[in-house]
């Protein structure tokens, strides 16, 4: 998509879809689809993208708490998604802009749903009314698609504290809270670690060799002592 949006493509492929294109080269196809996502319960969504209301939903079906499905990719600006629930509200910031529609490149989450000590009472609810739900459609569709010709890997999400840190609160925000509030972090490491393991045990139901966690780990963010203490364990 990159390619093609920035004219990069040689012109004999143009006109082909991407099968096409890796059957043309002889090259096998390896993709990711996400497996498992989660039913927020009692949870009212509104999107709003560049001002305008574009979306409402009640107990969605989502990638939480960052649904990039739901962010507008096609045109630059800011989408907010607010999650209301009974206990308050909080929200998540992405934006898109011409570079990221350029390079067909995920939008990018300037605001996380945890930014205080509000917005972890929302989440705690959120988390406490949630079910983990399988996802298996663009699996098996991708599957389908593929055939002998390459493989589809299921994704079942980061790790539980790899989920803090860069999906719920953000590296820095992280790292204050370890700190001053650590009790927030072992809340979120637990509730995280037993929704983990339910994503684990509808991965396994695939008709697949593997199934994999979407960390990229790296010592500046996740320094030895921190994998040695919330990673590690979750791993064994």
């Amino acid at each position: 998509t990159a390619s093609l949006r920035s004219g990069r493509l040689p012109e004999e492929f143009k006109g082909m879809d991407l099968m096409e294109i890796h059957h043309q080269l002889g090259i096998a196809r390896q993709h990711y689809a996400l497996v498992t996502g989660k039913r927020l319960n009692g949870v009212e969504i509104t999107v709003e993208f560049n001002g305008e209301v574009i979306r409402q939903d009640k107990d969605p079906q989502m990638d939480f708490p960052l649904p990039r499905n739901y962010v507008p990719n096609d045109k630059p600006g800011q989408t907010l998604i607010f999650f209301k629930t009974p206990v308050g509200q909080s929200f998540v910031r992405f934006l898109t802009t011409e570079t990221t529609i350029k390079e067909a490149e995920l939008p990018y989450p300037v605001e996380r749903i945890i930014k205080n000590d509000n917005d972890f009472e929302v989440v705690k609810w959120i988390l406490n009314h949630t079910e983990t739900v399988p996802f298996f459609g663009q699996f098996e569709k991708m599957e389908a698609l593929i055939g002998d010709f390459g493989f589809t890997i299921p994704l079942i999400g980061r790790i539980p504290f790899q989920q803090i840190m860069l999906d719920f609160m953000g590296e820095e925000h992280t790292i204050y809270t370890l700190v001053d509030n650590k009790p927030q972090i072992d809340y979120l490491m637990d509730i995280l670690s037993e929704q983990a393991r339910e994503s684990v045990q509808l991965g396994l139901e695939l008709p697949s060799p593997v199934i994999e966690f979407v960390d990229n780990l790296e010592g500046m963010i996740t320094s030895p002592s921190f994998f040695q203490t919330y990673c590690i364990p979750f791993y064994q």
